[in-house]
């Protein structure tokens, strides 16, 4: 395990410590790199998790595990009261692609729903009936469904591709995301299936791995799938809890397993606390057991939001490191922060001894004609976009919308404080000097 020495040193941890208050988390383990609570903080403080079908509020959700490392996390889903929540809708979708485009956000959690997609849907074993096939074809529906059916199969579809156009855009631009879906078993349907997410999942950039829930909180193992460009090291994978014999209440069928089977309407209990009474000619009605379990257990979702945060806030950190502030305009009067984003990838450059920065900059700022290659041409210096000027001011202070108007109100608030504070303007006077 390597030691980030560019930090202060932290006791090493083969796991994250997530079971306890945030006051008690002591050391915490990502990417095989040791952190400090503090250090943990200091990266993750004041980050923006977007989380697509987030599902409705509730105790030990991903924003409360968001918060309690200093961020914050966008919940959207169609269960919030809140508004453009619905990215059924293309345009409300849009606006929420469109702020990702715009870097208003850190990081991504997708949870397509699953329910069209389920490997509970079986008739045979008292699941619903199944909707989608295995192939390239009837992933996208069976032939012969209601028409109720069809539009629940293209609802969960247009859904689950909305998560694959935030993965792809996100990879895109380097912005850590994670996606979830249940394990993919061999001849059953799955979101993995899609052929629109082939691509991203053969991304070498995106790390993919089956964990169980059940050593997080769940009350069943829960086989899941993650994949996504965030560390997904030391999540547990394999459940380790013993066997017992579980019987299902209504109809009296007991089986050995170590936890209650995610089938039907009603969950299994213990069979030392079965008794005949339970018993009923037919299943209580209710949903099923497997929608309610849906729900992340407090334990994964602090897990989700540590990694997700993680590496967000590293690469936040690795960006203040290479920006430093460069003079542009035409009089050399604006400061502009500049930001050197280099492939970890590439090899090391080696800096003529002999040449300045800017000349440096002007040599290699060149392109090359397909008519000649061999006779590079120098292409026209650019400024990066900015507004500051003091030649033309007026101009600077017109090209900012609403500044006119914010320009005079903060003008107000100055005078009235100035005419409560009287001394403090001849204080500020004084304190120039000549």
């Amino acid at each position: 395990m390597h030691v980030d020495e560019s930090l202060p040193a932290a006791p090493v941890a083969q796991r994250l410590v997530i079971d306890h208050g945030v006051s008690q988390w002591g050391t915490y383990c990502y990417d095989g790199v040791s952190y400090s609570h503090d250090q943990v903080m200091d990266l993750c403080s004041g980050l923006i998790v977007l989380y697509l079908f987030s599902g409705p509020r509730r105790d030990g959700d991903f924003s409360e595990a968001c918060l309690e490392l200093g961020a914050k996390a966008k919940l959207i889903d169609i269960e919030l009261d809140e508004p453009l929540m619905d990215v059924l809708d293309e345009a409300i979708f849009d606006t929420h692609l469109s702020d990702i485009k715009a870097r208003k956000y850190d990081a991504a959690l997708m949870a397509m729903p699953c329910s069209t997609f389920s490997r509970s849907r079986d008739v045979c074993d008292g699941g619903p009936k199944p909707l989608r096939g295995c192939g390239e074809v009837d992933i996208y529906g069976l032939p012969n469904l209601s028409i109720s059916d069809k539009d629940k199969v293209r609802t969960g579809t247009i859904l689950a591709l909305r998560g694959e156009v935030v993965a792809r855009t996100c990879t895109g631009m380097d912005i850590p995301w994670i996606a979830e879906t249940p394990e993919h078993k061999v001849g059953k349907p799955s979101v993995l299936l899609l052929p629109e997410w082939s691509d991203t999942l053969k991304d070498v950039r995106v790390d993919r791995k089956t964990i169980v829930q059940c050593e997080l909180g769940a009350i069943a193992k829960k086989a899941t799938e993650l994949w996504g460009t965030a560390s997904l090291n030391d999540l547990p994978e394999l459940c380790t809890h013993a066997s017992q014999f579980w019987t299902i209440p209504w109809s009296g069928r007991s089986y050995w397993s170590a936890h209650p089977w995610l089938r039907g309407n009603q969950l299994a209990i213990s069979s030392d606390l079965w008794t005949a009474d339970s018993l009923r000619t037919c299943e209580p009605s209710g949903p099923y057991i497997s929608r309610s379990a849906a729900m992340y257990p407090r334990k994964m979702n602090r897990e989700l939001a540590f990694r997700l945060l993680m590496a967000a806030g590293l690469k936040r950190a690795k960006v203040k490191e290479s920006a430093k502030m460069v003079r542009v305009g035409k009089w050399s009067n604006s400061l502009v922060r500049v930001v050197d984003r280099v492939d970890d990838d590439m090899p090391d450059l080696i800096e003529p001894s002999n040449l300045t920065e800017a000349s440096m900059i002007k040599d290699l700022d060149i392109k090359v004609t397909r008519a000649n290659h061999a006779r590079p041409i120098h292409e026209a210096a650019v400024d990066p976009p900015h507004v500051g000027d003091l030649r033309n001011i007026s101009d600077s202070v017109a090209g900012i919308p609403g500044h006119l108007i914010i320009g005079n109100k903060v003008r107000a608030i100055l005078d009235d404080f100035l005419d409560k504070n009287p001394n403090l303007q001849a204080a500020c006077l004084g304190s120039i000097g000549s």
